[in-house]
């Protein structure tokens, strides 16, 4: 389908140790999470197998969701008590959430954003969702078939599938042929499910090194401030993990993180103070794929249907982007730092918490998600870095024209050299 749902921005031996076996230091935890839903929690719940509720009948969805959408747009508590019961039925079941948004995407042409549509909105953005039960996003892990003890993560942006990210993993696996390359796609910022995404690769980055004989070394390339708030994850649960005295099988010999991080690539990243605009920009693009998949997915397999679907999905997305759309005003109405705060970076503890590394910034002068004045303030930040005295300067590429998370596709060549540059002086 040839859409883009961003056209308005502007989916693993013996281990070399460079440091002695796994002495507990003193981690700065004061604002580290703790309880159900730490990192603990998170590895456990990968270790159970996340499991998923037992699966409801779908006539009683389907029923429930004729309810829904018989109920008076104005009746706001029978609207929300029917709204409770297909939520409850769809948790874990993305289909049934595609199927939600069939129903609703007339309503994202209307000239007033109606409750039903600003139930999904909330939930769509994370506004109603409690965090400590959010589940995971999309992750993959493509492992080589001979380790070469270099792993990269990539950290995506928020509406970014696995599929956005093939050409990029893509591109690591031909530079650094023996690499293990973990994808975590964006969730919400502080949740349960994005730490057991963070759980997932910091665990597969473990393995891989125990299976090679070469040194570990890591290189992060993270998208846009969702991967960012998976990179803040990282680095608290990484150092949690390595102060913990809980057996934790292969995580028992995690090395330091200043060990074998070797570099970072920020890619559109980030910003500490993102704009109103530009955040609710960013929420509304971050639906459109959903948006997008539930309307060109609706036909009756003809071709005249699937056409006439896919032409669907585009209008779908365009009002749900675009300038009028009651997706935006109905986020408008919100109070502004209740969004702006689900959205900005924690660079805070970023910069107290990365080891300092070389790094790489990629960015456009005319971004208007993460606007270059952001990444500009963050890029002055880490050169005042005390930590990073001595150290060479991030490197710049600066761009014009060019879209939010695609410079890759702006110009293929010169980013691809970019980060070959990149990887081959820090991960030789």
């Amino acid at each position: 389908m040839d859409w883009d749902p961003f056209a308005d921005p502007g989916d693993d031996s013996s281990q070399a140790p460079v440091s002695p076996p796994k002495p507990k230091p003193v981690v700065e935890q004061s604002k580290a999470k703790k309880g159900a839903d730490d990192i603990f929690a998170a590895l456990r719940f990968l270790e159970e197998g996340a499991q998923q509720p037992p699966p409801t009948d779908f006539d009683e969805f389907k029923a429930k969701l004729d309810v829904l959408f018989s109920t008076p747009d104005g009746e706001v508590d029978s609207l929300k008590s029917a709204y409770a019961e297909v939520a409850r039925l769809s948790a874990g079941d993305g289909s049934r959430t595609i199927s939600t948004w069939q129903r609703a995407l007339g309503m994202l042409e209307a000239k007033e954003c109606r409750n039903l549509l600003g139930f999904l909105i909330d939930d769509a953005v994370g506004l109603t969702a409690d965090p400590s039960k959010t589940g995971m996003s999309a992750i993959h892990l493509d492992v080589p078939e001979e380790d070469s003890g270099d792993v990269v993560f990539l950290l995506s942006w928020g509406g970014g599938s696995l599929q956005d990210m093939e050409d990029v993993a893509k591109m690591y696996r031909e530079l650094l042929p023996g690499c293990t390359i973990f994808i975590s796609t964006s969730n919400r910022k502080q949740s349960f499910g994005l730490r057991c995404q963070c759980a997932f690769g910091i665990k597969s980055a473990a393995e891989a090194w125990s299976r090679s004989k070469s040194q570990p070394k890591l290189l992060v390339h993270m998208f846009s401030n969702s991967g960012m708030h998976a990179w803040t994850e990282i680095l608290q649960a990484w150092g949690a993990i390595r102060s913990s005295e809980e057996h934790l099988g292969v995580l028992d010999d995690l090395p330091p993180l200043e060990d074998v991080l070797r570099g970072i690539v920020m890619d559109s990243a980030c910003d500490s103070a993102v704009p109103l605009d530009s955040c609710i920009q960013s929420f509304v693009q971050s639906m459109a794929g959903t948006v997008a998949f539930a309307a060109s997915s609706d036909h009756d397999g003809s071709e005249d249907g699937k056409r006439a679907a896919e032409v669907a999905g585009k209008r779908a997305v365009a009002s749900l982007i675009g300038s009028a759309s009651v997706a935006k005003s109905h986020l408008y109405a919100k109070p502004p730092k209740t969004l702006t705060k689900m959205a900005d970076a924690d660079t805070a503890i970023v910069h107290r918490l990365e080891p300092p590394v070389p790094m790489q910034f990629i960015y456009s002068k005319d971004d208007n998600i993460i606007v270059p004045q952001g990444v500009e303030r963050y890029l002055q930040e880490v050169k005042d870095r005390p930590s990073r005295k001595g150290l060479s300067q991030p490197r710049v590429w600066c761009l014009e024209k060019s879209r939010h998370c695609f410079h890759k596709l702006t110009d293929p060549v010169e980013y691809r050299n970019c980060i070959a540059l990149f990887a081959s002086s820090t991960m030789s």
